[in-house]
Order: structure tokens, then sequence, then C-alpha cells
């Protein structure tokens, strides 16, 4: 796993070699750096050091390492071959032209003008734009400029996206819980959780460095999935290297289900469902299997049997061709939840909102078809409730952008009134997404900074993907790639902020476990449903 860098390192020195190193650290290829005075790294060094004629001293010391930042900003996880390539200059002394340069061969195969200067802020420095998307030829590369020195080595490749698509799915299925395939741990006495009674919790994903399986995190990325799989199920096959392949079923419902035969468990008689598990005090971060600490169930609450009711008769619905017994149950266990928070509605109108309301009885009403939901959706947009954007979220999911997905794509009686204005509020939204992009100069649209921003970005490109499985088109694509090359390394700081397991968020735990907390493994899920949209297949569709 490779290591968030931190900013402050512990460098060993010897003296008699002071100088170079302050020196050396005073020099780079292309870099912008804040100086640090050659003085004061020696006089640091040597404070404190008794000097002794022909003796090798050594003293460890800590200093924080000023950024360093290329002026030449490209996606340092790679690009597709027949894919929109922009790069981004910053700094002085930018220049006219740019070359692309084989990593192995140091030859120039690709040489283009710097021909467009971004408006920036009067407070952000100047950004100029390179392009470079007809180049083709798979293989290792970088650029260079006579002012800026190179970039860092990037790789372009055929099937770019379908493997990060595949290894966003493996990570996935490597935070399985009690599975032999991936090391079975907590298992026997730590699998037994305490309530009131004894509950077996085993199975399932691990949604944080804790060990957590939080059902609102779980039912929410089941839900982004099967958004994935219903708008491309060609990019998921039953052959994408997981333990499972070959038999006969995606391995991506095969992944899907692990985690709904342990929702299935968070479940009571009444139809009300856990919050999920946690373990009071972790006994072993590093290693999972090695973990004895034995995990408790949490309370059941209205938002996780919200979520639980939408995910199970949205599996059901597309498990039914591959085990209708398996999928009878799900629905089941759907229509139970719903009815438990039905007769909480019913004695408290407040305690479920619109949005949320809405977003189940469309899911049921995909689903079954059912008269009783869609009078449900009826009486809930009698008050005009429903903005594109919601007024909150429910374990990271949009329940205004659910609902209207599902009601558009029931393929039963829908209201076409209805549809019309979903359509309307949807298109209207994507249409400010693609104009503040073409005029932003990193071509994204996201307010606000740090995560934040990054989560805006998945989250609003989760809605253009949608856009574009039904009006497919090379603009929408293109936009959709620029935000994800953005999270790739090419921003302000030149940082990947994409891991395998979703938007980085903060150090983790443990190295075993490389997920921060629940956040990064749910956007793992919307990631998905991106990287299986823009796959190359598409770049022939005009």
């Amino acid at each position: 796993m490779a290591k968030k860098q931190t900013g402050t390192h512990e460098y060993l020195f010897r003296t008699a070699a002071a100088t170079a190193v302050a020196a050396a650290m005073l020099t780079g290829c292309g870099l912008r750096k804040s100086p640090v005075a050659e003085e004061t790294l020696i006089e640091t060094v040597l404070s404190g050091t008794p000097y002794e004629e022909g003796a090798e001293t050594e003293t460890v010391i800590d200093f924080p390492v000023p950024d360093n930042i290329p002026g030449i900003l490209i996606d340092r996880t790679g690009y597709e071959c027949e894919s929109s390539k922009q790069v981004i200059f910053t700094g002085d002394g930018v220049g006219d032209s740019f070359s692309v340069v084989n990593a192995d061969s140091g030859a120039v195969v690709y040489s283009g003008e710097i021909r467009q200067r971004s408006a920036a802020n009067a407070a952000a420095p100047a950004v100029w734009r390179g392009d470079f998307s007809e180049f083709e030829t798979p293989g290792d590369y970088y650029i260079t400029t006579e002012g800026l020195g190179r970039s860092y080595t990037f790789t372009i490749r055929n099937d770019h996206y379908a493997l990060q698509l595949a290894d966003s799915l493996k990570a996935l299925h490597s935070m399985r819980c009690g599975d032999p395939s991936v090391g079975a741990c907590h298992t026997g006495e730590s699998a037994v959780a305490l309530a009131d009674s004894v509950v077996d919790v085993s199975g399932g994903w691990h949604t944080d460095g804790r060990y957590d399986k939080d059902t609102l995190t779980g039912a929410g990325m089941v839900q982004n999935l099967l958004m994935a799989y219903e708008c491309e199920p060609a990019a998921f096959t039953d052959g994408m290297g997981l333990p499972q392949s070959g038999n006969g079923i995606p391995d991506l419902l095969d992944e899907i289900r692990y985690e709904t035969d342990w929702l299935l468990k968070m479940q009571d008689e009444s139809g009300a469902v856990s919050s999920g598990v946690s373990t009071s005090e972790v006994t072993d971060y590093s290693d999972p299997v090695a973990d004895r600490a034995q995990m408790q169930i949490g309370g059941v609450a209205e938002e996780p049997t919200l979520l639980f009711a939408c995910a199970l008769a949205h599996f059901g619905a597309i498990y039914r061709n591959y085990d209708a017994d398996y999928a009878d149950r799900c629905l089941f266990s759907a229509e139970q939840a719903y009815q438990y928070l039905k007769e909480i509605r019913d004695g408290d109108e407040a305690a479920i909102g619109n949005e949320a309301w809405f977003m189940v009885n469309a899911e049921l009403f995909k689903t079954t078809a059912k008269d009783e939901y869609h009078d449900e959706i009826l009486e809930i947009l009698k008050s005009g409730v429903l903005p594109l954007e919601s007024s909150g979220r429910i374990g990271g999911i949009n329940p205004v952008f659910f609902g209207d997905y599902a009601y558009l794509t029931t393929g039963r009686y829908a209201d076409r009134e209805i549809c019309g204005k979903i359509m309307h509020q949807i298109m209207t939204t994507v249409r400010d997404i693609t104009d503040a992009s073409a005029s932003d100069p990193y071509l994204i649209d996201a307010p606000g900074t740090g995560i934040v921003r990054n989560e805006t970005i998945l989250q609003r490109m989760l809605l253009l993907t949608y856009v574009n499985c039904f009006i497919t088109n090379r603009e929408y694509r293109t936009v959709i790639q620029e935000h994800m090359h953005y999270l790739g390394g090419r921003n302000e700081r030149s940082e990947i902020y994409l891991t395998d397991y979703g938007v980085r968020t903060k150090e983790a735990d443990a190295e075993y476990y490389c997920v921060a907390d629940d956040k990064e493994l749910y956007y793992t899920s919307v990631r998905m449903v991106i990287l299986s949209s823009i796959d190359n297949r598409y770049i022939q569709v005009e």
C-alpha cells in the first residue's frame, strides 16, 4: 500500500555531508518550492553535535520539508488511449510549447502548443493548458517544457478505466469479514454480538479501519453498485479476477450478495434494522484475523431501515435471474422494513421526511408495480417537495436523486408529467455542471475545498454518469474524465486524491486496513459507477 506523504520526515545526516545535502535540497528539476536557507539547515544539523577529528558522527533531526509541486500537472494515474488528455501548466516561464517524452527511450513522441490561458482569480497562480488527446500510443511518458522542467511519469493504455474498475472491486472484496479468501477474521466468539441476546453478525464488509460494519454505509454502497450494474452490465463480467469468478454470476453481484447476506442478519422480527456492529475495544489493528474483540450490535433506527428496504428491493429485482428464492427473500424483507417505517410515519409524519419516503416508495414501486407505493409517491409530490438536490443525505445517499432514478427506470406505468419534471431538473443541473467545467482553470465544477471538494466531484459525476447512461455523448464523457483527471493528480497540489478504496480521507489506522473511515469505502462504490460509464467502448459514440 502506498503511504500518504505527511510533509514531515525523519532524515539522517552525516555532519561531513550536511552542506551537500542542504544544497541538493535547494535544487530540482522544474519544481516550484519554498526556499530554505542553507545556513539554517547546516546550523540545525550541527547544533549540539560534538566534533572529533576523524570521527563520523550521526545526528537524527526532524524538520518540515517544503512542498515540491511540479509546474506541469497531469493525471498521475494515467490516461485511456482514445480519450481527452489535457495538461495544465502553472508558474513562471511556461513557454509556448510542450513535449511528450517516452520515459523508456527519452525520445520526444509528440509536441503541442500551450495556447490557452485560463482565467483565474486574482489570488490564484496563472494557469495554462496544452492538449495531447490525439496522441494515443500506449506506453510510459512524461511531459517537458523549456521553462518548467518535467512532469511526473504517467501511463497511457487501452484498458486504463477497466483496470481501475477491477482494482476497485478487488479492494471491496478485500474488506470482507470472515471470508477465508481474504483471511477469516472475526469468526467464532468474536463474530457473535451481544445485545439483549446473542446474535450472529458474521459476514459483510468492514466499513472502516476499526472493523465496524455499518448498515447505512453498506446499504448505500449496494445502491450505488446496483446502479452501476443496471446502467452498464457489460462492464461487470464473471471473470474480474476474484475467487468467485467463473461461477456463472457476474462478480459484482457475488460481491453484493456477500453484503446483503449480512444485511439480512441486521433485521429483527418487527422489520426494523440495526445500525450495524462495532468493536468496543479493538485488540489488533494491524491484522483483523488476529483481532478477537467481541462485536456489539447497535440499536434499530429509521435511516438504516430505509436504506435496507431500498437496497434489498433493488437487489432482489436484479438477482432474480440467478436465484429466484433469494430474490423473494430480499423483497419480503424489504417490504417488512417498509411496513415498520409506514407505522412510524403514520404516527408522526415528521419522523420520516418526504424526501426519504419518496425514495423508498419509488424503489418498491419499481420492483413490485404495486399501486400502494405509487399512491404514496403522488401524495408526496402534491407538496412539490422534490428539488434535485436533497436537503440532507442518508448514509451518503442523496434520497431525491435515488428516488428520481428509481422512478425514471421503473418500466412501469409511471406518470409522464412527473417524469418530465424530474428530467427537466436533472438536465438543468447537468448544463450548469458542464458550463462551469468548461470555464474552470482545472476543468472541474466543484465548490468547496479539500475533501469536501473531492466528495462533491464524485457526487456530481454520479449524476452526470446517470445522464450519460441514457443520453450517451462525447461531451458528458469528457467532462466526467476531466473531473477524474483532477482527482488523479491534475490538481493544484499534483496529489492523487483517489485510492483503491475511494477518496483519500485521512491516514488509516493500520497498513492492512486502508480504509480510514466509512466515507472512504462508500466512495469506492461511487467511483465504480463512474468508471463503468467511461470505459473505452464509448469512444466511438458521437
